[in-house]
């Protein structure tokens, strides 16, 4: 019997369907303190070292990474919100990004990966535990539990927790079977209240907003908060912005157009504008005046969208040369390379 068949998978759709009506019953939850959430340190630690074992598990998720190739200078920040283990981080690296890398991550058991790539990456590399959104205070997280493990990867504020993502959990029964009772898999959510933050909070007590140059942004449904709460960081700072769900989420689409942004896809290495709706996991978001430095760099090419294309270039100077207006010379500059 396959597992879109299998009474463990219409155990999970109704669980989900229960967190969706917000009428989880008792015996639907986990308390945190009886769960147990793997430790990923060594498991990180074997990926960072071992680029062969990490191209193999992350083939299909390496590719779309090599876009941060072009953050080089390590006195700019790269920020990687909704780290999970760290692999992002990894994967940015294995392309070439040599600017300093910060992850944030909202799961407790997170940071004990976090604090070993740490740990071998030194100062190049710090981490956040802190949930992301759109205001400062707490944040509650629905952790899927499958026979008492807490499946980290996919925590999310409960949006996420549907249908789509029951056949995900319901193969996770495999790797976590239940030891007491075999046979009888129990799929349950622990509950995780966690101290939330907005980006722009975080980066400017640290003083570090006009350093950031680009973010990627995996939250499992919660990106539009946390865009809304990265208002200063993109009006200011500009920074490239990759982000799950592409510019499907009318939150997030609404949010970046209000800043200036336009939205891209990644072909062959390069940004393009795509402002249909992208079926791209991943989709990103540009900022006009970051054009002419992306082209330099080579991650970015074709035309802008028509209402932007009078303002592709930083700007634009007079630099007299002599008498009268036919010995000016009109010069194009760019804004400094990243």
């Amino acid at each position: 019997m396959t597992v879109e068949n299998s009474v463990l998978l219409q155990k999970v759709k109704e669980l989900y369907a229960r967190l969706q009506k917000a009428a989880l019953t008792a015996e639907d939850i986990e308390a945190p303190s009886n769960v147990t959430f793997p430790d990923y340190s060594a498991v990180i630690k074997q990926l960072y070292e071992e680029p062969e074992t990490f191209q193999t598990r992350f083939y299909c998720f390496i590719p779309i990474f090599d876009i941060f190739r072009a953050f080089r200078n390590p006195d700019t920040l790269v920020l990687d919100v909704g780290a999970h283990l760290g692999y992002s981080a990894i994967a940015m690296r294995r392309h070439g990004c040599s600017a300093k890398i910060v992850s944030i991550d909202a799961i407790p058991s997170n940071v004990l990966s976090l604090a070993q790539l740490k740990e071998l990456e030194g100062e190049a590399y710090d981490y956040i535990h802190c949930a992301v959104g759109d205001s400062v205070g707490e944040l509650r997280l629905y952790v899927p539990v499958m026979n008492g493990v807490g499946i980290t990867a996919i925590a999310s504020t409960g949006g996420t927790l549907s249908e789509h993502f029951a056949i995900h959990l319901a193969q996770q029964a495999s790797s976590y079977p239940n030891v007491s009772k075999p046979g009888v898999d129990e799929p349950r959510i622990a509950i995780l209240d966690i101290k939330s933050s907005t980006l722009d909070s975080l980066f400017e007590d640290r003083g570090e907003v006009e350093r950031i140059v680009a973010i990627k942004m995996d939250l499992e449904g919660n990106e539009g908060p946390a865009v809304k709460g990265a208002e200063g960081i993109f009006r200011r700072s500009k920074p490239l912005l990759m982000v799950e769900g592409a510019n499907r989420d009318p939150v997030v689409a609404e949010a970046m157009k209000s800043y200036g942004y336009f939205h891209c896809e990644r072909y062959d290495g390069v940004l393009r504008v795509q402002q249909k709706t992208s079926m791209a996991q991943d989709g990103f978001w540009v900022h006009p005046d970051r054009v002419v430095n992306y082209r330099s760099l080579g991650i970015f090419e074709g035309e802008l969208p028509e209402s932007f294309q009078a303002r592709e270039y930083a700007s634009v100077v007079c630099v007299p040369r002599g008498i009268g207006l036919a010995s000016v010379d009109i010069r194009v500059i760019p804004r400094a390379d990243f």
